[in-house]
């Protein structure tokens, strides 16, 4: 979970700013590993790479905390990616679940 604070439609959080259309209030967002994807960056550091057939496990570390993403294999030969390199990090946003915080 990622939690966040939503004012005026935008939710802030150590992983980062987007539009929603949730009331105000704190939140925490569900992010699937599948709707983390890998990119060439260097906010994240690669902890950990479990290999699962086709697709791969990577374990990312940053200020924001640690994330769990699940992408196809082929992402490691893209961005030249091993653990202890570092990778940026998109979030699908339409796949995320927000909870609100009592």
């Amino acid at each position: 979970y990622i939690r966040g604070r939503v004012l005026d439609g935008i939710f802030s959080s150590q992983a980062g700013t987007w539009n929603v259309t949730i009331p105000d209030g704190v939140y925490d967002a569900a992010v699937r590993p599948f709707d983390m994807v890998i990119t060439a960056g260097n906010e994240y550091v690669i902890k950990d790479i479990t290999f699962m057939g086709e697709n791969a496990e990577f374990v990312l570390e940053s200020e924001a905390g640690s994330f769990v993403a699940i992408n196809d294999s082929k992402v490691m030969k893209t961005y030249n990616l091993a653990a202890g390199e570092k990778a940026g990090l998109n979030i699908n946003r339409e796949g995320i679940v927000y909870f609100k915080v009592e």
